[in-house]
């Protein structure tokens, strides 16, 4: 697995959201040490708690993530991780940016706040993945 993968899987585990991965990166390093990592060791990091853990230490229980990357591939999508250049200016700058941004087309900026994207939080509850991208220009607000 690598990196990009791993954070497509973090994206999908519930109770992991952009702050927590911020506190789970500074202390390990990448996504994919977060995914390897025991129980024991994601309890100690601040702010990680028992049950986070559990879901993280269990991923691959509640994460498909060859299905996921899967759909990602039949959507025509692209995975655009904060640590790419392409990843929107205006995005890094908020205290929480999404996780992983799943785009559909270009990355070329329509105006200087547009890109053609929208992204996806999590899985729906029912367990099924919730469409992935929109062909409609959001605006990135900072």
């Amino acid at each position: 697995m690598d990196p990009r993968e791993a954070l497509v899987a973090l994206n999908m585990i519930e109770h992991v959201g952009p702050v927590r991965l911020r506190q789970l990166l500074e202390h390990f390093g990448d996504a994919v040490r977060v995914l390897q990592a025991s129980a024991a060791e994601l309890s100690q990091v601040p702010g990680i708690g028992a049950e986070t853990a559990t879901a993280i230490a269990q991923w691959e229980q509640t994460v498909d993530l060859a299905a996921e990357l899967q759909r990602i591939r039949d959507y025509g999508c692209t995975v655009v991780v904060p640590a790419d250049t392409a990843y929107p200016e205006l995005l890094r700058q908020i205290y929480d940016p999404p996780i992983v941004l799943y785009v559909k087309g270009g990355l070329e900026p329509r105006t200087a706040t547009r890109w053609p994207l929208l992204a996806r939080a999590a899985p729906r509850p029912t367990g099924r993945s919730a469409p992935a991208v929109s062909g409609i220009n959001w605006p990135i607000a900072a």
